[in-house]
C-alpha cells in the first residue's frame, strides 16, 4: 500500500499547493516601476510553471518588501517563494530558507499565526518526501495546533488527513484510521463534498490494508460516486481513485478488473503527464502487484524495472529504497539469491544518511532514513545469508538480525496505539524467528561458542515475547517519581479512556450510528491529550524518558540469579518449521531442538481438545503422552533434582496446561485418572508471558497490610442458577450460589488463623464502582463471578459484577471490561480470578494469550491465577476453599499451594477429568 499512499499523498500536496498559491497575495499597482516589473514577471513565470525563474523575481520583491519594513507583503511573498522551491525540489534549500523564515514568524507568533500555520505544514510535507516521519507529523500537528485555536476548520481536516497518511507511512494503521475518520467527520461537517470524497479514499486505503476488503471497496466506490459527479471525466481525482479500487481488486484476486481499472488510469496519466512522471510509475507498481499475486515473476521484474528506470531520474531515495526492495525479494523468491543480495545492498545504499558501500555485503549502514524500508532490507539480506548457510554468511546474517531488532525497538516508540504495537508485535515475529534459528545453525558448526549462540537466541526469544505489556510496566515504574500531581492526571486521562472505550463498544454493539460518531470524536480528541502529556513528560523528566525508553533486558545470567536451587525455567520458542526450549537452571542454561516441526501444533491441539471437551482416559492418556514426548521428554535429563517448572510458552502452547501432560505411555488397562503419571505429581507449576516480565517487579508506592484479604462475589441471586462461571449466552448473569459460600468459608480460614484485615463484599454491594475503591488495599484479591472472554475483541472481555442501583438490572454496566483493568491501580500479592477463561483469550503472535490476567498484572498484581476454560461452581468453589487452606494453614508458597489443591483433589476424586483440576493456573513474579 506505500506506494498507493504516496500517489495520495502527491495528490494531496497538489491541492495544497494551489491553495496557497491562490491565498498569497493579489498584485496591485504600485508607483515604483521596478516593483511593478518585478510582479509581472513572477507572475508570468508562475503561470508558465517555470518555478527556478519565478522565484528570481520574488526573491527582488522580498528584498524590496525588507527594505520598506512591509513584514505582511514580504511574508506572503516568502511564503510563494519557498512553495517554489518544493516545485522545483529544492529541498535543502526549502529547509535552510523556511529554517530562518520559521524562527523569524515565530518572534511574533500572534501577528504571523496563518503564514506560520502554512510553513508548518509545507514544512511537514518536506520532511515527508525526505523520509522523516517524525519530524513531518511534529511540523503538521505544530500547524494543526494554530488552525484549531483559530477555527479554520478546513484547513484542520486537511491537516487531519495528512497525518492519517503519515501515521500510515510508519505503520501505525489504527492511528492512521482515527485520524482519517476525524477528517470525514470534520468535512462531512462541513459539507465539504469534495474533501469527503479524498477522506473515502484515506479510509478505503486503511480498511483494506486491515483485510476489510468489502468496507474498502464501498468506501472507494462512494468515492468515485461522489468525484464522478463533482467533475469531468478526466480529472486527476478520478484517476486516484481508480488506483485505489484497483488495489482492492489486486487484493481480492478479482485480477482482470484490477488490471481494467489500471488500464484506465495508466491512459489517462500517459495523456495528462509526460511519460517519465511517477505517476506513470507508481502505475506500473500497481500492475506489476497483480503480476505477483498471479505468480508470473517475469512480468513482474518487467514492471518493477520500468518503474524503477523513472524514479531513478527524480533520486527521490526512499521511492527507489522501496523498490529496489522489491526486486530483491521478488529475485529471492525466485531463488536467485546473488541478484536479491545485490538489490537489497543497494536499497540499504540509497537508504543511508551517511556515505556506504553498495556492493559490500558485510557492510550495514547505521543511519537511515526511513526506518520501516530498512528494517525490511535488513531482514530481506539477513534472510539471503541465512540461506546460504555457510559459517559466513550466517555471521553476517546474524549481525544484520541484531541491527533489525535495534530498529524494532526504535519504532516500537513511535506506536502510542495499542493496535499498531500487536501489528509490530507480528511483523518483528518473523525477524525474531529467523534469528534464533540462525542461532541454532551457528550452535551447529561452531560448538565451541554454543554459551553465546544460546545467550543471544534467548535474547531473540524474549524480544519476541510479550514486549507490549513490558513495555507497558516499564512505562509505569518509569512514572514511578513523577510528581504526584502529574500521576494522578494522567491515571484520571486512563480511566476517561477506558470508560469511553467502553462506551463506544456498546454504542458500536447496539449499532447506534449517532452515540459512535459521538464517543469516536471524544476519545480522539482524549488520546491527543494523552500524546500531549507524554509529549511533556518526556522533555520534562528526562529520567523519566530514560527509564521508558531503555530497551536493555535482563540476560541468562541475571535470570539465573533469581531462580530458586530447586527451580528450572523452560521457555519455549515455537515456530512452524522448527521448535527449541530454553532450559534455564541457577546453573546452566541449553538450547534444545524439540521433534515434531509442523507436527507440533497438531499433537498439541489434540491434547488441549481432550482436556477441555473432557474425553474418557483411553482417548486422554495417549494424547497427553504424545504431547510429554514433543515438549518435556527431550529436557528431561534438565528435570533431575527440580520441584518447580516454571513455564513460558508461546503460540499454541499458551492454552494448555503442562502439569496434565504424563511420563510415561498408559497401559491400555488403565482404569482411572488418578493412576496417570501426571508431572503435577512431581512438580509444582508456575507460568510467565517472558522471563524478563517474572524477574520485573511492579514498583509500589505503599506495601499492603500482611494477609489482609478482599473477597468479591456478586451471587446474581435474583437470577436462575448457573452451573458454570460464564454468563456468554444471556445478558443477564445467572445465579452463582456456591460463590457466596465459597467467599465465607475462605474468609473463616484468615480468621482461624488470626487474620482480621478482611472484607467480603457480597450481592448488590459487588459492585464495578465498589471494587475499583477499595481493591488496592489488600494484599489477596478474590473475584468469584462470571468472566467473559473475546477472541475477536479481546479489549471486550470482562468480569461482571453487579450494577450500580442507579443502573438497576442493566448489567452492562457492571461490566468491568479488560482495557479497564489496565487503568486499576492494585497491590496484590495475588489476585484470583476463580472465573470461566480468565486467561483464556485471542493469541497474538509475538504477545502472547490476551487474557483478562494480563491487565491484572499491569494494574500491580505480583501474582495471578486464573482459568482456561469454562469452571463449574460448586466444584470451583470447593477448590479455592482447599487451596486458601493449603496457602494460610499450611503456609505453602503460591505455586506450591496450587499443587497440593491438584494433588488432594485427584487424590478424593480419583474418576475425575484432569479438565476439573488442572485449569487454574498462576502466572506472577518469583
Amino acid at each position: 500500500m506505500e506506494h498507493l499512499r504516496k500517489f495520495i499523498k502527491f495528490s494531496s500536496v497538489l491541492v495544497i499547493l494551489v491553495f496557497i498559491t491562490k491565498t498569497t497575495y493579489s498584485f496591485q499597482k504600485s508607483p515604483k516601476d521596478s516593483l511593478k516589473y518585478f510582479k509581472e514577471q513572477a507572475s508570468k513565470f508562475q503561470k508558465e510553471r517555470k518555478f527556478l525563474e519565478a522565484n528570481i523575481y520574488l526573491q527582488k520583491q522580498i528584498s524590496y518588501y525588507k527594505k520598506q519594513k512591509n513584514l505582511l507583503k514580504y511574508n506572503q511573498v516568502y511564503q510563494q517563494f519557498l512553495t517554489n522551491l518544493i516545485r522545483t525540489q529544492s529541498l535543502d534549500l526549502f529547509q535552510k530558507k523556511a529554517k530562518t523564515f520559521m524562527r523569524r514568524l515565530e518572534l511574533n507568533p500572534n501577528e504571523n499565526r496563518e503564514v506560520l500555520a502554512r510553513i508548518f505544514s509545507l514544512t511537514g510535507y518536506v520532511n515527508q518526501i525526505q523520509g522523516n516521519y517524525k519530524k513531518a507529523i511534529k511540523y503538521k500537528k505544530r500547524a494543526l495546533d494554530i488552525h484549531l485555536i483559530r477555527k479554520n476548520y478546513k484547513a484542520v481536516a486537511s491537516l487531519y488527513l495528512n497525518l492519517s497518511n503519515y501515521y500510515g507511512e510508519i505503520g501505525a494503521i489504527e492511528k492512521s484510521l482515527t485520524y482519517a475518520n476525524k477528517s470525514l467527520s470534520v468535512f462531512k461537517r462541513l459539507k465539504d463534498t469534495i474533501n469527503m470524497a479524498n477522506a473515502y479514499n484515506s479510509i478505503s486505503i486503511l480498511a483494506s490494508s486491515q483485510k476489510n476488503y468489502s468496507l474498502a471497496l464501498d468506501l472507494a466506490h462512494k468515492s468515485l460516486k461522489l468525484k464522478t459527479y463533482l467533475y469531468s471525466a478526466n480529472h486527476y481525482s478520478i484517476d486516484n481513485t481508480y488506483q485505489v479500487i484497483g488495489v482492492i481488486y489486486t487484493q481480492t484476486k478479482q485480477f482482470d478488473k484490477a488490471l481494467s481499472f489500471f488500464t484506465k488510469s495508466l491512459n489517462y496519466r500517459k495523456r495528462k503527464y509526460s511519460i517519465k512522471h511517477p505517476l506513470i510509475a507508481s502505475t506500473y507498481l500497481n500492475i506489476a502487484r497483480v503480476y505477483k499475486k498471479q505468480n508470473k515473476p517475469d512480468s513482474v521484474l518487467k514492471y518493477y524495472n520500468s518503474a524503477l528506470s523513472i524514479r531513478s531520474a527524480y533520486n527521490q531515495k526512499t521511492d527507489l529504497v522501496y523498490l529496489y526492495n522489491l526486486i530483491a525479494n521478488t529475485h529471492q523468491n525466485s531463488s536467485r539469491v546473488n541478484i536479491a543480495l545485490n538489490n537489497y545492498q543497494k536499497a540499504l545504499f540509497y537508504n543511508s544518511k551517511t556515505p556506504s558501500d553498495s556492493t559490500n555485503f558485510e557492510q550495514n549502514p547505521k543511519k537511515y532514513i526511513n526506518a520501516r524500508l530498512y528494517l525490511q532490507s535488513l531482514k530481506g539480506k539477513a534472510s539471503v545469508l541465512q540461506s546460504l548457510g555457510d559459517t559466513k554468511s550466517l555471521a553476517i546474517a546474524l549481525k544484520t538480525y541484531q541491527l533489525c531488532d535495534e530498529v524494532i525497538q526504535k519504532l516500537r516508540q513511535q506506536y502510542v496505539n495499542y493496535q499498531d504495537k500487536l501489528t509490530l508485535a507480528n511483523l518483528s515475529a518473523e525477524i525474531y524467528e529467523q534469528a534464533v534459528m540462525a542461532c541454532h545453525q551457528m550452535i551447529q558448526k561452531q560448538p565451541a561458542k554454543e554459551a553465546e549462540y544460546t545467550g543471544l537466541a534467548f535474547l531473540f526469544s524474549e524480544r519476541n515475547k510479550a514486549s507490549i505489556l513490558r513495555e507497558a510496566l516499564q512505562e509505569a515504574n518509569a512514572k514511578f517519581d513523577l510528581p504526584a500531581n502529574l500521576v494522578e492526571q494522567e491515571r484520571d486521562l486512563k480511566i476517561n479512556l477506558a470508560y469511553y472505550e467502553k462506551q463506544l463498544a456498546s454504542a458500536q454493539n447496539r449499532k447506534d450510528s449517532v452515540k459512535t460518531v459521538r464517543f469516536q470524536n471524544k476519545l480522539f480528541d482524549l488520546n491527543r491529550e494523552r500524546e500531549q502529556m507524554t509529549q511533556m513528560l518526556e522533555k520534562r523528566y528526562p529520567r523519566y524518558y530514560q527509564l521508558k525508553y531503555n530497551t536493555k533486558l535482563a540476560d541468562i545470567a541475571t535470570i539465573k540469579q533469581h531462580l530458586p536451587a530447586q527451580a528450572l525455567l523452560v521457555e519455549y520458542f515455537t515456530t512452524n518449521k522448527k521448535s527449541f526450549a530454553f532450559v534455564v537452571s541457577k546453573t546452566q542454561c541449553k538450547m534444545v531442538a524439540l521433534p515434531g516441526g509442523k507436527n507440533v501444533k497438531k499433537i498439541i491441539r489434540k491434547y488441549g481438545r481432550n482436556i477441555k471437551t473432557r474425553k474418557p482416559v483411553a482417548y486422554f492418556a495417549p494424547s497427553a503422552y504424545a504431547a510429554y514426548q514433543q515438549l518435556i521428554q527431550p529436557i528431561e535429563t534438565y528435570l533431575k533434582d527440580k520441584e518447580e517448572l516454571i513455564v513460558v510458552a508461546d503460540n499454541a502452547l499458551l492454552g494448555i496446561p503442562f502439569e496434565a501432560l504424563i511420563s510415561q505411555k498408559a497401559p491400555a488397562t488403565v482404569g482411572s485418572f488418578a493412576e496417570l503419571p501426571f508431572l503435577i505429581k512431581k512438580y509444582s507449576f508456575s507460568y510467565h508471558y517472558s522471563a524478563n516480565l517474572m524477574v520485573q517487579p511492579m514498583l509500589r508506592s505503599a506495601q499492603p497490610k500482611q494477609n489482609s484479604f478482599l473477597g468479591f462475589a456478586p451471587v446474581f441471586t435474583k437470577s436462575a442458577a448457573s452451573s458454570t462461571r460464564d454468563d456468554s449466552v444471556d445478558p443477564k448473569p445467572k445465579s452463582l450460589p456456591y460463590t457466596e459460600k465459597e467467599i465465607d468459608k475462605i474468609i473463616a480460614v484468615f480468621k482461624q488463623n488470626g487474620q482480621t484485615n478482611i472484607k467480603a463484599v457480597l450481592h448488590q454491594n459487588a459492585t464495578e464502582e465498589a471494587f475499583k475503591k477499595v481493591g488496592q488495599q489488600f494484599r489477596f484479591v478474590h473475584l468469584a463471578t462470571h468472566s467473559i472472554t473475546n477472541s475477536k475483541r479481546p479489549e471486550l472481555a470482562y468480569i461482571q459484577f453487579e450494577p450500580t442501583p442507579e443502573h438497576k438490572d442493566n448489567f452492562n454496566e457492571g461490566r468491568l471490561y479488560a482495557n479497564e483493568i489496565y487503568a486499576l491501580h492494585l497491590n496484590a500479592d495475588l489476585v484470583v480470578l476463580s472465573s470461566c477463561e480468565s486467561g483464556s483469550g485471542k493469541i497474538e503472535r509475538g504477545e502472547g494469550m490476551m487474557g483478562l490476567n494480563r491487565g491484572f498484572l499491569y494494574a500491580g498484581a505480583r501474582n495471578v491465577i486464573y482459568s482456561l476454560w469454562k469452571v463449574n461452581d460448586r466444584p470451583t468453589s470447593a477448590f479455592m476453599i482447599r487451596f486458601y487452606q493449603n496457602l494460610i494453614k499450611q503456609k505453602y508458597s503460591f505455586h506450591k499451594a496450587l499443587q497440593q489443591t491438584k494433588l488432594q483433589y485427584l487424590q478424593e476424586n480419583p474418576q475425575n477429568r484432569p479438565h476439573d483440576w488442572a485449569g487454574f493456573l498462576i502466572i506472577g513474579q518469583l
